[in-house]
């Protein structure tokens, strides 16, 4: 069409060079609260995660498994090291352990020698990274004597695991906040993964959804954060998967729900080990993101990323989006066409990777 202008809007550039494997992951949680029983079963099915892709799985076991030198714990991470699966065990207050949901906010009840004494055991069963939930910064005033007494907390942690051989990676969650807070936050601590609620406390539409991930990159690139995508709640549904693929295409470490074990579809397995294999294979985890507007099939309400060399097509419209032939399907929620070089319709609510025809944009914008 004469006139039509293609915008490419560069948000992330790519990580160059060789890179610890925790700048890039896919993390699989395991929503419910680890008991004996779910341990062994989780050991049987360890080769069926490392089929599918996932690069290490977020537990949350039960507090009798956190302590002292437990067998349990270390047979399950010799288990799944054996199939090239990292574990990270979620480590809560003591007022954590009775909930079924562990994505609360971090309780630090328990006293300091039995913090340190949980992170000791977690080290000693060799695991790769201990989650602490989400930090309860809201609630403490900035220079409040409660945050500094939480942050001097977490120092002792994070004492704790630097000095072990094995380097166990931190994680933990962020509540919303606003960015002259969690810039702050980010420049003290020395966390490995700090997850904000980025798509969980938008309407996921344009240009909210744009800009919640730009926000994320321009507050993490510079201090040389990676950012650390949450889990999506799980639902049984199609929008669901689409969400999960579009956040599963983004730079950096993605984190996803495990279904209930009585709920796994094999669709929904086959569509998470096809979208890991193409994010290894193309290098998205490492790789840089752009926006890209402007093209005349996609629509204002249809958000499309570069990722990599992979183009990402989240359709947030009302009507179907039609996706040229010259961009060949890889990954879809949709029905893929059955003939080769034919267009690919995308209904409202589906999202889909491509392998893309060169883009030549006529504008490219950093800013």
């Amino acid at each position: 069409m004469k006139g039509t202008r293609v915008v490419t809007m560069l948000v992330h550039a790519a990580r160059k060079g060789t890179h610890p494997w925790w700048h890039s992951p896919a993390i699989c949680r395991i929503p419910q609260r680890v008991d004996h029983e779910l341990a062994q079963l989780l050991s049987e099915e360890a080769i069926q995660f490392a089929r599918v892709g996932v690069d290490a799985l977020l537990i949350s076991p039960i507090p009798q498994m956190i302590w002292g030198v437990n067998p349990e714990l270390a047979a399950l991470v010799r288990r799944f090291h054996r199939v090239g699966v990292k574990i990270i065990v979620h480590l809560p207050g003591s007022a954590d352990w009775d909930t079924r949901d562990f994505s609360g906010p971090y309780s630090a009840d328990e006293t300091v020698t039995t913090l340190l004494g949980r992170v000791r055991a977690c080290i000693d069963a060799g695991v790769d990274g201990i989650d602490l939930g989400t930090l309860p910064l809201t609630h403490y005033g900035p220079n409040s004597a409660e945050r500094q007494e939480f942050m001097h907390l977490l120092r002792l942690v994070m004492a704790e695991v630097a000095n072990t051989d094995t380097l166990p990676i931190l994680t933990s969650s962020l509540p919303h906040m606003d960015d002259a807070d969690l810039k702050e936050i980010l420049q003290e601590s020395w966390f490995h993964h700090l997850r904000n609620d980025t798509f969980l406390d938008i309407e996921w539409k344009n240009p909210e959804l744009c800009d919640a991930i730009a926000n994320t990159f321009m507050n993490r690139d510079p201090l040389g954060h990676v950012a650390a995508w949450p889990a999506l709640p799980y639902e049984d549904s199609e929008l669901h998967r689409a969400r999960t693929l579009f956040t599963l295409a983004l730079p950096g470490a993605t984190y996803f729900n495990s279904p209930p074990s009585d709920a796994i579809s094999p669709s929904f397995v086959l569509l998470i080990q096809q979208a890991l294999r193409t994010r290894a294979e193309h290098g998205m985890g490492t790789g840089s993101l752009a926006h890209v507007r402007g093209l005349t099939w996609a629509g204002p309400d249809c958000l499309v990323l570069m990722s990599a060399q992979v183009l990402v097509v989240f359709n947030a419209s009302d009507s179907t989006v039609v996706v040229p032939s010259e961009h060949r399907p890889l990954v879809s929620t949709g029905v893929l066409p059955t003939q080769l070089n034919s267009d690919t319709p995308l209904a409202p609510g589906q999202c889909a990777w491509f392998e893309t025809a060169r883009v030549r944009p006529r504008v490219f914008a950093t800013e």
